[in-house]
């Protein structure tokens, strides 16, 4: 089964931990076991299930056992790919090549599953590649292959291939391991793979071919981090020179938004992400008229590192923005602080004129204006800070004290006077 190659980029180097890390942790046994699997138990699909199920003290971490073998040691045969004929693979084959395209990911995984006494099965069915349009449609009915696998009585649902790594734009498959797609809950699970029997989907009402092809694509860090749309549920939608998109999430999820054309990324001038009444708020502006994308990142307030692609919308503009139309830079301390903007909300203000300033900035000691190395107080009512500042011609900066236990500055946003 020929596999979509932007499928492929479902994982890119940029995805943190999958959508159950927190529950990695309790497969810390069968993971390191499943690591150290001897050439003397890699011999046959029989003798490695044997080696697997060792430690395993449930169905699950039976499971688990073999779904991190197979991450871990199984490669995605570009090669294969490439040649447009990938054929059928003998699970045999797959074990002893340590290549495959999805269809032997699927199907070794299932022998060895089997082999271990438990009940699964190979489900074929479409997938969605990323990164595509969010309206484009993939008529191949059969593009991929995953499985299901019967855990105290139920089925749940797993992708090996997503869940061993990626495949860059040149080819080079890198490893790259996804918590998210070992026993990922259904409801989740669809936003990426449609099966050709309903009945695979594992939900109590199956969903249409349609609905499907029109759902947001979501990445796993997208439910790692707690989001859930709100105001948008389909991938595309129309707009005239501006939208506002909302999500809602847990207060330590952090996001930042590009807005790209054309595949090249705008910046973030043309849009401003803040939290407002418990959700998370999205404005954006646009240039001119055209097809946008509209792309989200994601990362938990105390973790370290980039922050990871989330989703994607793809926007209509009907017609361009008036001048003046962007919005004020923001730095991550913005999101991280909780700060809410309420004016102004343009990047370019009027240089010699009084401009009024109003923001709200949780547990902030002080919030201050620079304008040409002068610093300008704003007035302090509860988390709300509110006044006015001449401005000169240049960068205008909105710093707040957020520790007061020191005496220093952070930078939230960045204006320009002219």
């Amino acid at each position: 089964m020929r596999v979509l190659l932007a499928l492929y980029l479902v994982l890119s180097s940029i995805v943190m931990p999958g959508a159950h890390a927190k529950e990695a942790g309790a497969f810390a046994q069968v993971d390191a076991h499943a690591e150290k699997a001897p050439p003397s138990a890699e011999k046959s699909v029989s003798a490695l299930a044997k080696y697997l199920v060792r430690p395993a003290r449930n169905d699950e971490e039976k499971a688990r056992a073999i779904f991190r073998w197979i991450t871990l040691n199984v490669s995605y045969d570009t090669a294969r790919y490439q040649s447009g004929a990938p054929g059928a693979m003998s699970p045999e084959e797959v074990l002893h090549r340590r290549k495959a395209v999805c269809s032997g990911y699927a199907a070794l995984f299932e022998h060895l599953a089997k082999e271990a006494g438990l009940e699964a099965v190979t489900i074929r069915g479409h997938s969605k590649g990323y990164p595509i349009s969010a309206s484009e449609r993939q008529d191949s009915d059969l593009n991929h292959a995953w499985n299901a696998v019967k855990i105290d009585g139920k089925w749940r649902l797993l992708d090996c291939t997503w869940g061993a790594g990626h495949v860059t734009p040149s080819m080079k498959f890198v490893r790259k391991f996804s918590e998210h797609y070992f026993l990922t809950p259904p409801e989740e699970f669809l936003y990426g793979h449609f099966p050709l029997e309903p009945k695979w989907q594992l939900l109590d009402r199956p969903v249409a071919r349609h609905e499907y092809e029109r759902m947001v694509p979501l990445r796993p860090d997208f439910f790692r981090c707690g989001l859930a749309l709100h105001s948008h549920r389909w991938a595309s939608f129309e707009a005239e020179d501006s939208a506002t998109v909302t999500l809602t999430g847990p207060e330590d999820a952090l996001l930042l938004c590009n807005l790209m054309r054309d595949g090249k990324e705008l910046g973030r001038s043309y849009t401003l992400t803040q939290r407002e009444k418990g959700k998370i708020v999205t404005r954006v502006r646009f240039p001119r008229p055209g097809n946008y994308i509209l792309r989200y990142f994601v990362k938990r307030r105390n973790e370290s590192g980039p922050y990871s692609w989330a989703l994607d919308y793809q926007i209509t503009a009907s017609r361009g923005a008036k001048e003046r139309a962007e919005f004020p830079k923001t730095y991550g301390t913005f999101q991280e602080s909780g700060a809410i903007l309420e004016e102004p909300m343009v990047w370019r203000l009027k240089a010699g004129e009084r401009q009024r300033f109003s923001l709200r900035v949780p547990g902030a000691a002080a919030v201050a204006v620079s304008v040409d190395g002068k610093w300008t107080h704003l007035q302090r009512t509860g988390d709300r800070f509110t006044g006015e500042v001449a401005l000169r011609p240049g960068p205008v900066q909105l710093c707040a004290s957020l520790d007061p236990a020191k005496r220093s500055y952070s930078v939230l946003l960045e204006y320009e006077a002219k």
